[in-house]
């Protein structure tokens, strides 16, 4: 008698136990399966909704659980404002420069140095005959450099050097629809064109309909808007609807709706993030909208980051 008669025989001849033998094998290796199938879609899931691009977000103080799910996952409610200088602290020459010679403290020293022109060009200045028009001119220039320095407009950020790419996020705006709502975050189109959505993949945003806005544009304005995926599908959007976002959560009291009306000029593929729920909207229209932009603070430019 071979070994695999004497293996029937004893499983024949023990039946019930070799049953339930079987069966708590079956159930183990399902088990087995479940936990490994269940990691991977666990593991994928975790990647997809934290592989954002960044390392680090700066927000005003606060919780950072809070900051975390207010600016990654747009859930929670904003912190509050930082004045726009500390997301130029992070830029490099180029922006600073842009970015402060827009500002109301550059301007006001044009105001200043301009009055100050007016008034040396009033007053008699003896002695300089013919050289009126270069001393004006040494004098012009020297102000200019001294406005210069003293803005540090030509200067790249303290934090810049530790840093590839910083990205301005503005929240705490509403897209309201019949009996739903969803988050509206304003930034600028470095968000679309170099966060990473996927940093093993290198994955970046991709456009469904439409494109990215602009600062400015002929179609927009500076009120282009792109509408993620799901909010697009949930609030039947399409390309050249005309919206208006309320001021504030729509529960409150306090909340309003503004009048200015953004234009979507894209509408984002799929992304499997957070990202497919919000209304992005450019950030240079959103500081145009009443209520926008917080008074100039110590000097600070006047611009905020982060809650409205």
């Amino acid at each position: 008698m071979n070994v695999f008669k004497i293996a029937l025989r004893s499983v024949q001849y023990r039946g019930l136990g070799s049953l339930l033998t079987i069966l708590s094998m079956a159930l183990g290796v399902m088990m087995v399966v479940a936990v490994l199938t269940i990691h991977g879609v666990i593991s994928d899931s975790f990647k997809s909704n934290t592989s954002f691009g960044y390392n680090i977000l700066v927000g005003a103080q606060g919780g950072s659980l809070q900051l975390t799910m207010n600016s990654v996952f747009y859930l929670s409610q904003p912190i509050d404002t930082l004045p726009y200088e500390y997301y130029l602290a992070f830029c490099d020459e180029e922006v600073r420069s842009r970015e402060l010679r827009n500002s109301i403290a550059y301007k006001g020293l044009e105001e200043y140095q301009r009055s100050a022109e007016l008034a040396a060009g009033q007053l008699p200045v003896p002695g300089l005959g013919g050289f009126d028009q270069l001393a004006a001119e040494l004098t012009r220039s020297l102000v200019q450099d001294q406005r210069l320095a003293y803005m540090e407009i030509e200067q790249p950020g303290f934090f810049n050097r530790f840093t590839d790419t910083a990205i301005p996020i503005l929240l705490g705006d509403y897209f309201q629809k019949e009996n739903s709502a969803w988050r509206v975050c304003a930034t600028n189109r470095d968000f679309f064109d170099k966060l990473v959505l996927d940093v093993e993949k290198q994955n970046h945003f991709e456009f469904a309909e439409g494109r990215c806005f602009d600062n400015f544009d002929s179609e927009a304005g500076y009120f282009g808007a792109v509408v993620g995926s799901l909010t697009a599908r949930q609030a039947k959007l399409k390309l050249g609807d005309r919206i208006l976002v309320t001021h504030g959560d729509p529960s409150s009291e306090s909340s309003h709706l503004h009048d200015q009306e953004f234009v979507v000029v894209g509408i984002l593929a799929p992304t499997g993030t957070p990202n497919d729920r919000v209304l992005f909207v450019n950030m240079e229209g959103f500081y145009l909208i009443n209520d926008h932009i917080k008074p100039e603070r110590n000097g600070s430019p006047d611009r905020a980051i982060s809650p409205d």
